[in-house]
This record gives C-alpha cells, structure tokens and sequence, in this order.
C-alpha cells in the first residue's frame, strides 16, 4: 500500500509540473545569492592519481554548463576553494558564478591544482570555510560548505592524533546557518568522525564515481524550486478539463474487459 502512494504521489508532483509548463501557473524561482566553499581533500592516502582525478571530476562539473543546470537564471553564487592537508590552503578566494563562462573559468582553476600531501586536518578546514562564508561581506541567502574526503580526522599525536572527532564544531556551524555537505570516499573514512556536523553525507567507492555524485549533490544543495505550485484541487479540476486525469477511465476499462494486467 505505502508503495502505491510513493506511485501515486509522484505521479501527481509530475502533472503538477506538467500543469505549470502548460499553463505558466507557476512562478519562476526567484533569483538568490549562494555562498559555498569547497573543502578538497589533499592528505597522503588519497594519493597522487586520486587527487588528479578528483580534480577532473570538479573541472568536468563546472566547465559543462553549471550554472544553466545547477541555478536559475539570475542566480549569483559566489565559491571559494580550500584544499586541506596537514595545513589549509587557499586555493582560490570567493568568485563570482553568474554565468558558465565564470563557472567553467572557475572550474580550469580546480583543474590546475597541485597535491600538498600530508595530514588529514578536517577540523581546520571546516573553521576556515566557516570564517570565510561568516566573514566575506556577502548577504547570502544559503551558506553552502562542500567537502570531499576520504580518511578520518588525523594530525599527528602532538596535535591530538589519529582519528579525531570534528563535532565539537557541530554547534558553530548550526548556530550560524551553515550547511556541511560531505562526500566519503572508500573505506578509510568512518562516518562516526564527521557526521555530527554534516547535513547530508555520501558515501562512495572510489573516486571513479565522483563525477557523477558531484551532479547530485550540486543539484541537491544549489538549485530552488519554483516559488509557487498551483493548488492541488486546481491541478486536478484542470488536468480533468484537458482530459490528462486518465486514472478512472483505465480502472473501468479495466473492469469493463476483464483483461489482466499485462495483457
């Protein structure tokens, strides 16, 4: 039964989408401001040909039309780059996507990083997001941070060893607003470490999926729905008007043949 209304609900959030195209009942989303840093893992495991294709994942996504399949038009969002390591490294301060030009500019940036290898200092770089998004002057209406990693929290014993816990920032980043969306390569990374302080966290197997992932994710975290969706009773007085509605005919076609289904 639970399955037959997941069917039948998405059979009606589709006429309902269908309704807008048709009769522009909908309104159009209206155009935001994003902010979002990118947390780029760079410690050892990762590796060298792992960081590489990481980086082409990144320079694929945004140098194929990001911005006309992840935003609205009008949308502004503005990203910054972080790779992380034993330390932090800036790799390219907040820039403004507002078109696929920018974006794929952006993304030739990703393309062109060098691995620093080293540590795993998660929590570093979670705090220097943070401060970037809370500091940088721009009045956005979400606050986007995106990591990939594939290891636990790990800085040598001196530093607090391996693995650490990074949720002891989880009350920070809710406190200000902020969304952690993380992607978990392979299996060096027990979610325990992290998951308290992400929204949403996906795990993968290898690096060979994360293009795809990316697409999700993006997808997911950055684009807005239309602003208004005409009233259910509506969609379905109009649907019936234009003879869309074809639920009770099949069943008394049905009733009338005798046919099985399938047949």
């Amino acid at each position: 039964m639970q399955n037959i209304r997941n069917k039948f609900k998405r059979e009606l959030q589709r006429l309902f989408l269908l309704t807008c195209l048709i009769l522009g009942i909908c309104l159009p989303a209206k155009a935001i401001v994003i902010e979002m840093s990118l947390l780029i893992d760079g410690s050892g495991s990762v590796g060298l040909t792992d960081f590489n294709n990481q980086m082409l994942s990144y320079k694929t996504v945004f140098s194929n039309s990001f911005h006309t399949n992840f935003l609205n038009p009008g949308d502004q969002l503005y990203v910054s780059a972080y790779q992380f390591a034993t330390n932090v490294t800036l790799e390219q301060s907040t820039f403004l996507i507002d078109s696929d030009a920018s974006a794929s500019a952006f993304g030739d940036v990703l393309g062109s990083l060098i691995w620093d290898a080293g540590w795993t200092n998660t929590g570093a770089a979670l705090i220097e997001a943070s401060n970037d998004l809370m500091g940088n002057g721009i009045n956005a209406e979400r606050s986007l941070i995106h990591m990939v990693t594939d290891g636990n929290p790990c800085l040598p014993d001196h530093l607090g060893g391996c693995p650490q816990s990074v949720g002891q920032l989880a009350p920070f980043i809710i406190s200000n607003d902020l969304q952690v969306s993380a992607i978990g390569v392979g299996d060096g990374l027990n979610p325990v470490y992290i998951e308290s302080v992400t929204a949403h966290l996906d795990l993968i197997d290898n690096y060979a999926s994360l293009q795809s992932t990316l697409v999700d994710v993006f997808a997911r975290d950055l684009y807005s729905v239309p602003s208004s969706v005409p009233e259910p009773s509506s969609v379905l007085l109009v649907l019936s008007a234009l003879g869309m509605l074809t639920v009770g005919r099949r069943r008394i076609d049905f009733k009338k043949t005798g046919s099985s289904p399938g047949n």
